[in-house]
């Protein structure tokens, strides 16, 4: 696997770097190219968008074995990484084209699903802990939210979005109790992208 480590490359090194994403700019762009279906060329330009955003919270890939510094769960900065995002670094590496290529191959092509990949989702999904999975910060809520949807849409057979609220509770009882707290206030008057797309969820009026 091409690895490279924190320090900043130069010299040949750096060049060896520049020439490394040259061919994973050149191998993303093949696969635009070659792709037909227009669902799965949006996916692998969003990719690529949030990537180059630093857009971590969106579900941006991760090419390092640590979390950036500019990780939005601030207690998980500079920490080895963990659950989905330890698994896909360790199937893909530092190289943006084949967290494109894993992405494309999970989304658009079917796949027999062995006991195995079934267990170690169950696994990844059973483990899921404010301290092991987002860290306890004043965002920690939010984080939880984000990274246990990333999660569930990762498996073979997503959960429910019931089972997936219920997930998100036990994960949140099991934390501390200011955090269970803010979380259900967040879950009374919800922010504007917390809502459901039918209007319900909208704040409780004034007074």
């Amino acid at each position: 696997m091409h690895v490279k480590g924190a320090t900043p490359a130069v010299g040949p090194a750096w060049k060896s770097e520049q020439a490394f994403k040259n061919r994973s700019s050149k191998a993303i762009a093949a696969l635009r190219q070659h792709i037909v279906s227009v669902p799965l060329v949006a996916e692998i330009d969003k990719m690529v968008r949030l990537y180059r955003g630093s857009q971590w919270a969106q579900g941006a890939p991760i090419l390092t074995a640590t979390y950036p510094a500019t990780y939005h769960v601030v207690a998980l900065q500079g920490q080895p990484l963990q659950g989905a995002h330890l698994v896909a670094f360790q199937q893909c590496g530092n190289s943006l084209a084949r967290h494109v290529l894993a992405r494309l191959k999970l989304d658009g092509m079917p796949r027999r699903v062995s006991g195995l990949d079934v267990a170690n989702q169950n696994t990844v999904w059973a483990n899921i802990s404010l301290s092991n999975s987002v860290g306890i910060a004043q965002s920690t809520p939010t984080a939880l939210k984000t990274y246990l949807e990333q999660v569930n849409s990762e498996r073979n057979t997503p959960h429910p979005q019931n089972d997936v609220l219920v997930k998100f509770l036990q994960v949140l009882q099991g934390g501390p109790k200011e955090i269970a707290t803010k979380a259900m206030d967040e879950l009374a008057s919800p922010r504007q992208d917390w809502r459901n797309a039918d209007g319900t969820g909208s704040p409780a009026p004034p007074g």
